[in-house]
């Protein structure tokens, strides 16, 4: 009886084992998955915007070449500070941290003008994703047994091939569109970037409270409502009296609306969703989408000037 008992117990465990490992390969890897997607399509977007970087921008090959290979010193750099900090930190906030900071970076290489831009927004990113593939690696180690482990590792890297298999037709289709009077190969970074940023931003929104990710959030509520004064001041900058004024009106306007929409929906996402993070996720979507708006500005007046005022415009570059 003991030892059939006995027999019974090893099954059972084993049974839970293997049940434990099936489920945390179900719930970590698919994400993981994804995120490595997002992580390929970013560091290749350069390569697909690189015919309408060389029109507008009149970059060389050489440039482009010199542009992909500076991504790898930054990358290079860090690799070794990046995994140390995933093992001695966090695997998980490092992998998020990385995502923000990389997605940001790539949605704001769309702003460059010069060789220069092009090489520090590379190097930059290099540097934002070096510590992704190790922390990577370093969680799977937390959670996936010894013998699970080469095994969920080549599940997460197969989405290298899936990653280009999607990547070319869709950055092929990005570049061939203009929106908005801004160029597809800016569009491309933009689009590329978020998704990095919003996937990351999520791994943050649900840690557990601390003082720290207390003072951030405070912190980054300062930051906005520093930049309101600026904000107003914008239309009366590059409009003229009259378009200023109304530019002014339709703002205020949206922002009041804004005012009681905003908290409807956040509380009705909190509802349905059982949560806050969605609602905090909206928030993060719409402060990374009114920002990109704001550095686009730039460079939409120019497009209009020019529109407007052809011959100043090439006198002004001769």
């Amino acid at each position: 009886m003991p030892i059939g008992t006995s027999r019974v117990g090893v099954l059972a465990d084993a049974t839970l084992v293997g049940h434990t490992r099936h489920q945390t390969a179900v719930r970590l890897l698919p994400f993981l998955f994804v995120l490595y997607i997002v992580n390929y399509l970013d560091r290749t977007s350069v390569a697909f915007a690189a015919i309408g970087m060389s029109r507008d921008l009149g970059i060389s090959d050489r440039v482009f070449g010199l542009g992909v290979g500076v991504f790898f010193v930054g990358y290079l750099a860090l690799q070794i500070p990046g995994s140390l900090l995933a093992e001695i930190w966090s695997a998980r906030r490092t992998i998020s941290g990385s995502m923000v900071v990389w997605g940001s970076l790539t949605a704001l290489t769309a702003l460059v003008h010069t060789p220069t831009q092009l090489y520090l927004a590379r190097f930059l990113l290099g540097l934002a994703e070096a510590s992704f593939f190790p922390g990577v690696m370093v969680y799977l180690s937390h959670w996936f047994i010894q013998k699970d482990r080469a095994k969920a590792a080549s599940n997460f890297m197969a989405a290298i091939p899936l990653s280009l298999l999607i990547g070319s037709p869709t950055a092929g289709w990005i570049v061939g569109h203009h929106w908005l009077g801004v160029a597809g190969w800016r569009w491309l970074f933009v689009l590329e970037g978020i998704p990095a940023v919003v996937l990351g931003a999520l791994g943050l929104i649900v840690f557990p409270p601390s003082l720290v990710m207390t003072l951030c959030l405070f912190s980054l509520m300062m930051v906005e409502l520093a930049s309101l004064p600026v904000f107003w001041a914008i239309p009366t900058e590059i409009l003229s009296d009259t378009a200023a004024a109304g530019a002014l009106g339709v703002a205020s306007t949206i922002a009041n609306i804004a005012g009681f929409f905003g908290p409807s929906a956040f509380g009705y996402l909190r509802t349905r969703t059982g949560s806050l993070a969605s609602g905090y996720g909206a928030i993060t979507v719409s402060w990374a989408a009114s920002g990109v708006l704001m550095l686009m500005i730039p460079g939409l007046r120019q497009k209009a000037r020019d529109a407007h005022f052809p011959s100043a415009s090439a006198t002004a570059d001769y």
